[in-house]
């Protein structure tokens, strides 16, 4: 009689079917798969992003480059002396001095192979004067030639907030 009693309490036990578990899981899956179907892969955003990244690896690139050039006059150096090499006192790239390293470009950037200062960190030592920035003297830059257009207007996005829609004009 003990082990009647004990099948009859378990029968009448309350809780959660397994069965009622699984078509659960059925209809969250069938859910998730009928919301996923219409939007396939999304290249547009991959595009983006990865302009994004690339963009901002190089604007990364050049502040660094920067902190350099600021360290060199910190330590007494004139603007007009400072250098793009590892000379003592004068260059950037010394580690006493502007404590700089160089940057390697991501030939992933580049619009074609690089051919002479393209895909290249170049020092245009007071040469550039660039349209309001700045005072009316000439102005100390780094440029990279032969970026890609998509990444060169993601800069152009992060640091001004436009877009430019034609080619960049060409360096070297």
């Amino acid at each position: 009689m003990k082990n009647c009693k004990s099948l009859a309490s378990a029968s009448q036990q309350k809780g959660f079917s397994l069965l009622t578990g699984f078509i659960l899981v059925i209809v969250l899956f069938g859910a998730l798969a009928f919301f996923l179907a219409g939007r396939g892969v999304n290249t547009a955003f991959g595009t983006t992003y990865a302009n994004s990244s690339k963009a901002s690896n190089l604007i990364a690139q050049a502040a660094y480059l920067r902190t350099g050039f600021d360290s060199v006059i910190l330590a007494g150096t004139a603007p007009a002396s400072v250098t793009f090499d590892a000379a003592a006192t004068t260059g950037i790239f010394n580690l006493d001095t502007g404590a700089a390293t160089q940057q390697q470009i991501d030939p992933a950037i580049l619009a074609a192979p690089s051919a002479g200062v393209l895909g290249y960190w170049v020092f245009g030592k007071d040469v550039a004067n660039i349209t309001s920035v700045g005072t009316v003297l000439s102005d100390y830059t780094v440029m990279v030639g032969g970026i890609k257009q998509g990444i060169c207007q993601q800069i152009n996005a992060t640091l001004n907030g436009t877009n430019i829609a034609s080619a960049a004009p060409a360096l070297g």
